[in-house]
C-alpha cells in the first residue's frame, strides 16, 4: 500500500483467569469482524491480523496521524462551538453509517479517547464493545436487544438504560446518548454533564433510579447557543423513547446552520 499504518497488539496475561481470557478474545474477535466488513471513511478499519504469540495477536490498520480527541481536549481545552458542532457532525455521520446496516452496529463505547482525526478528519475506532443488533433487533415484544454485557462501557458516557441489570435492553440510540456526552465535553473539558465526581465504580453500583435521576439534572457550565443548548437536550434525554435517532439529530435545524 506504501502507506502509514498502525499496529494493534492485543495481549492477554498469562495469570488472566479463563472466563476473563475468554472475553477478551471476543472483544478482539467482534472488532476485527466489524471493522473488515465496515467500509466507510468515518471509521478507522481494519486491513489485515495476525497471531504473533500464543498470548498475542495484532489488528493492521490505517494511521490516524492527528492523535484522539481526548489528546486533543487535555492539549487544547474546551473547543469552540463551531469545531465542536463539525466534529459531532461527522461522528454523527460514522454512526448512521453503522445504525443504517441490516443488522445495526452499536458502538458502545462512544468517547474522546475513540474518537481519531487523520489529515483533520474525524474516524470512530475501538469496536470490541460493540454489539450488533441481528435483524434490527425488533424480535419478540420488546424492541432492542438485551445487553449480554452488564457493565462493560465506560460509565458517565451510557445512558440509564445500560444500568437496568439483566433487564437492559440497548439499541443504537445508546451512541446518541454518548455522542451527547462527547459533545457536551467537547464544549466544557474537563467537566462531564453527569456524575461529576463519581467515579467508575460508584456509577457502577447506583441503582437504576439513581442513574435515572442524575440524568435528569443537566446544566451548562458556560456560555452555548440556545439552539446549542436545546440539541444538547435532545441527545441526552434520559428516556430513550424521547431520544432522536441519528438521522433525526442529522435534521436538527442547529446541524443544519452553517458558520456557527
Amino acid at each position: 500500500r506504501h502507506e502509514y499504518t498502525a499496529c494493534k497488539l492485543h495481549r492477554m496475561s498469562d495469570g488472566w483467569a479463563d472466563a476473563i481470557k475468554e472475553a477478551f478474545v471476543r472483544h478482539v474477535e467482534r472488532e476485527m469482524e466489524i471493522t473488515v466488513g465496515v467500509r466507510h471513511h468515518r471509521i478507522v478499519d481494519t486491513y489485515a491480523a495476525f497471531e504473533v504469540s500464543q498470548s498475542t495477536v495484532v489488528s493492521v490498520m490505517p494511521y490516524c496521524n492527528g492523535g484522539s480527541l481526548a489528546e486533543l481536549l487535555r492539549k487544547n481545552g474546551p473547543l469552540s462551538e463551531k469545531d465542536s458542532k463539525s466534529i459531532m457532525l461527522q461522528m454523527l455521520c460514522g454512526l448512521r453509517h453503522l445504525h443504517g446496516r441490516p443488522d445495526p452496529i452499536i458502538h458502545y463505547d462512544l468517547k474522546p479517547a475513540n474518537i481519531l482525526f487523520h489529515d483533520g478528519e474525524v474516524k470512530l475506532s475501538d469496536f470490541g464493545l460493540s454489539k450488533v443488533m441481528a435483524g434490527g433487533g425488533q424480535r419478540g415484544s420488546q424492541p432492542g436487544m438485551e445487553l449480554t454485557s452488564y457493565g462493560s462501557g465506560t460509565h458517565g458516557y451510557l445512558p440509564p438504560e445500560c444500568y437496568d441489570g439483566d433487564a437492559s435492553r440497548v439499541c443504537p440510540k445508546v451512541d446518541v446518548f454518548s455522542a451527547g456526552v462527547v459533545h457536551f465535553v467537547m464544549l466544557f473539558y474537563p467537566h462531564k454533564p453527569f456524575f461529576k465526581a463519581a467515579t467508575q465504580q460508584q456509577i457502577m453500583a447506583m441503582k437504576p433510579h439513581e442513574v435515572r435521576h442524575a440524568t435528569q439534572q443537566l446544566e451548562f457550565p458556560g456560555k452555548m447557543s440556545t439552539e446549542g443548548q436545546a440539541f444538547l437536550r435532545r441527545a441526552l434525554a434520559p428516556r430513550r423513547e424521547e431520544r432522536p435517532e441519528v438521522p433525526e439529530l442529522l435534521a436538527d435545524p442547529y446541524m443544519q446552520q452553517k458558520g456557527k
